[in-house]
């Protein structure tokens, strides 16, 4: 419903009912695709900011919420959450404004007018990849925000003395192989990093632009996929969820050699079927859309992992095309799967 509400001025300014309703959940998941960006004045950019800034601190309290409500004690313990709600969101605030304001702070510092460090910080913050009314940047406010996007796409507990920080190194130890792939295969250095910092963290910011080959496309497709970690504002599988899979699957294959018993861990391997059937999907809408397989299949995975890097122009699309694209954005934002086990769970009670 706040997704529709949001849409009004969106309508008032296009008089497009779905372009608006895309324009507001594409904010709201902090997906960052646009359909109606290059019409937009002032007042709007900074709206849509907003709205896009909103749902990160949205969308992070309510999975911690339902993480919550499924872990109970374990969260507490191993991710780093007081089960006392109003104490964990207040924490997650103070957190959010904090790198907010500073990320305000370094790019106005480094030359960027007011306005424009406004809605790059919100953006950043959000990892959600709008771009600003100026996407002239230099090197340094590049580099900003790709350590703005990483640093919020880390469990946010983390900040607090709280969270597994082995994983945390483990994040980013993937994070930098990527960046060596990705340099190996072919991309210049500072793209590599920067390319890699944007779609790892669900950030979708444009801000470089390299010319990728096949091998690159399926990496950074995986990339985008995976995601940043659990309580963040990065979408994807989340990488928490991933290490839990190889855990899973590591632990089975010891059991079929040893004799051993093992409980599988249910919601990551839900999530990662979600995932797949969702990724499936949308690669064959984009296919049915008129898209080549090459495009299909970077910026299906820029959609499922509510990245919003894109190769595509969706403005032309048909409206039924637009449509499903906000309701993969939702289900893949929400994480359905969590809910799901969550309400299971109050029913069994």
């Amino acid at each position: 419903m706040f997704g529709v509400i949001a849409s009004i001025p969106f309508y008032l300014k296009t008089g497009k009912i779905v372009d608006s309703l895309f324009e507001s959940f594409s904010a709201i998941t902090t997906s960052g695709f646009s359909v109606i960006g290059d019409e937009l004045e002032d007042d709007l950019l900074i709206y849509r900011a907003l709205l896009q800034w909103i749902g990160g601190l949205g969308v992070t309290s309510f999975i911690f919420t339902v993480l919550r409500g499924i872990s109970g004690k374990y969260l507490a313990n191993n991710i780093g959450i007081e089960q006392n709600y109003v104490d964990s969101f207040r924490s997650i605030l103070i957190i959010y404004l904090t790198f907010t304001l500073v990320i305000i702070i370094l790019l106005i510092i480094t030359g960027l007018d007011y306005l424009n460090a406004f809605l790059l910080s919100l953006t950043t913050t959000s990892n959600g990849g709008f771009p600003a009314k100026s996407n002239d940047l230099n090197l340094i406010q590049k580099y900003i925000m790709g350590l703005g996007m990483l640093a919020m796409s880390i469990s946010l507990p983390i900040y607090l003395g709280r969270g597994d920080l082995k994983l945390v190194g483990m994040y980013i130890v993937y994070l930098i192989m990527v960046i060596i792939l990705s340099h190996i295969t072919g991309m210049e250095s500072n793209d590599a990093i920067l390319f890699t910092l944007t779609t790892s963290t669900s950030g979708g910011y444009s801000y470089v632009s390299p010319n990728l080959n096949n091998l690159q496309i399926m990496i950074f497709s995986i990339v985008m996929l995976i995601g940043g970690m659990t309580i963040s504002t990065a979408g994807g599988m989340k990488i928490n969820r991933i290490f839990e899979v190889m855990k899973t699957i590591r632990y089975y294959v010891y059991s079929k050699l040893y004799g051993a018993k093992f409980k599988i861990v249910n919601e990551p391997v839900l999530i990662l079927i979600l995932f797949a059937n969702l990724y499936i999907s949308t690669f064959i809408a984009h296919l049915i859309e008129g898209f080549d397989i090459r495009e299909s299949i970077f910026n299906s995975a820029s959609v499922v992992g509510n990245c919003g890097y894109s190769f595509l122009d969706y403005r032309n699309t048909s409206d039924i095309f637009k449509l499903y694209i906000i309701i993969v954005m939702y289900l893949a934002r929400i994480e359905v799967i969590p809910i799901i086990v969550l309400g299971f769970k109050l029913l069994n009670r």
